[in-house]
């Protein structure tokens, strides 16, 4: 009598065979996964660079004696020296901002977090563009230094 099946060797063969693959494909699926968190930060500071464009042309009214308007989420504060908004936005709880405007309207500061990617750009003269606007996943950052650096921007007592 014969048996019909698969031998123990057989079987060890095609497990190695299927763990190679999956050790050949780990890489690619963790980098995919990795760019789309990217993206993802990425579209939020462009969207709140936006959202602060849009809100301008409301809020101008409301410039402070240097020009500046400042749009920011950092909490526990009161902003000293700058006229702060938050802007009305959905999302990720945990992104942070800072944007500066000036007297025409320009962005000439952003800064982002999410806590785990980060995004910052000033400029003196000019101003920022929304293409400007890149992540590279350089800025990965765990510490909050950005958090704390977007609070003592709006709270230089905090």
């Amino acid at each position: 009598m014969k048996k019909k099946g698969f031998t123990l060797v057989e079987l060890l063969a095609v497990i190695a065979i299927l763990a190679i693959l999956v050790i050949m494909a780990l890489p690619a699926v963790l980098r995919m996964f990795r760019q789309s968190r990217i993206n993802s930060f990425q579209n939020e500071v462009r969207s709140a660079y936006r959202t602060a464009e849009t809100q301008f042309l409301n809020d101008s009214i409301l410039l402070d004696a240097d020009g500046i308007l400042a749009y920011t989420n950092a909490t526990n504060c009161s902003p000293t020296g700058k006229t702060a908004k938050e802007l009305e936005m959905t999302g990720n709880s945990n992104f942070k901002y800072y944007i500066e405007m000036d007297v025409n309207g320009n962005v000439v500061v952003v800064k982002a977090t999410n806590g785990t990617y980060s995004y910052s750009h000033t400029v003196n003269s000019g101003s920022i563009k929304v293409d400007d606007i890149k992540v590279d996943g350089e800025g990965e950052t765990n510490d909050g230094d950005l958090e704390s650096d977007i609070t003592s921007t709006m709270c230089p007592s905090a």
